[in-house]
């Protein structure tokens, strides 16, 4: 049986979880597309590890952009961040609704940055495992039992720029509750990752159009137990997430097979910033970014 159609079914699955889940707490009336960063942006929640277990805590970290950060000699208006986990939703379903009191997590001086202590979350708030078989149980003899190997918790951010609106975040936790369960960990992705060349006849000036090519090593993706111990092996399907401060993108998405992306630059000189974040579809992300920096046209 051809894989093409499961590989393609992954992907359809992975795209609507490509983007952070965000909204600003006073609606927005513009019509950006997404991929447009045309003010303060959260791009991703850095994790790592990004599977949480019971033996170590887990750096957390917001990737952010302001368009402060590309004008020389300018200091970004401050941003504020709080931090908070749900040790219990149902996620979207529920619009990230919290089961249980949120746990407020302490930030770092410059409030970007957090960690998270399953431990001693679990010792707060009690076995939450023995919670949920409970509840199952109560719930009749039709009750799927919970999956007990590995438990679903959810940061969420609360970011609010100097002067604007407050945007929420949320990241999607995995927890680990068995010492001898496998461990995702982040694409692995070299520093200088994107590159930026000419498209042939499109100059990089104003107007034009320049290529970003994202380089993915070989194990950028790894391979996993897909289910129960002795299962066969499967490959993460990454996706990566585009996106711009100015000019315009050809497309939000693309996959490892091409992963370039053609930006067609702003009419104006302005120095430009491109974002690939890849996600693998299990809670691991990485991101990258480069600038560009759009001289006058010929013309001009």
């Amino acid at each position: 049986m051809s894989l093409r159609p499961r590989a393609a079914r992954a992907r359809a699955a992975l795209l609507p979880l490509a983007g952070v889940a965000l909204w600003a707490g006073c609606g927005a009336e513009d019509f950006d597309p997404q991929s447009l960063l045309s003010g303060y942006r959260v791009v991703a929640i850095t994790a790592e590890p990004p599977t949480l277990t019971l033996a170590a805590e887990s750096a957390l970290e917001v990737v952010d952009f302001h368009p402060a950060d590309l004008a020389a000699g300018e200091a970004r208006p401050a941003v504020t961040y709080t931090w908070r986990l749900c040790p219990l939703s149902l996620g979207s379903v529920t619009k990230y609704a919290c089961f249980v009191d949120e746990v407020p997590l302490t930030a770092d001086a410059s409030g970007r940055a957090a960690r998270v202590s399953p431990a001693a979350l679990l010792a707060e708030l009690g076995d939450i495992s023995a919670r949920l078989a409970a509840e199952a149980a109560s719930a009749g003899p039709l009750a799927a039992p919970p999956d007990l190997r590995a438990l679903e918790m959810y940061v969420k951010v609360t970011a609010t720029p100097a002067g604007g609106a407050p945007l929420e975040v949320v990241k999607r936790l995995t927890l680990n509750v068995k010492p001898d369960a496998p461990l995702n960990a982040n694409p692995a992705l070299p520093a200088d990752a994107l590159a930026v060349e000419e498209v042939a006849g499109q100059p990089s000036t104003a107007g034009g159009q320049v290529k970003v090519t994202l380089t993915l090593p070989e194990g950028a993706a790894e391979r996993y137990a897909a289910g129960a111990a002795g299962a066969a092996e499967a490959r993460e399907e990454l996706v990566v997430a585009w996106s711009t401060s100015a000019g315009e993108l050809e497309r939000a998405f693309s996959f490892p097979e091409d992963p370039t992306v053609v930006l067609t630059l702003p009419e104006e000189p302005q120095r430009v910033r491109v974002f690939a974040a890849v996600r693998d579809g299990r809670g691991g992300v990485a991101v990258r970014s480069v600038d560009v920096d759009v001289a006058a046209g010929a013309g001009e």
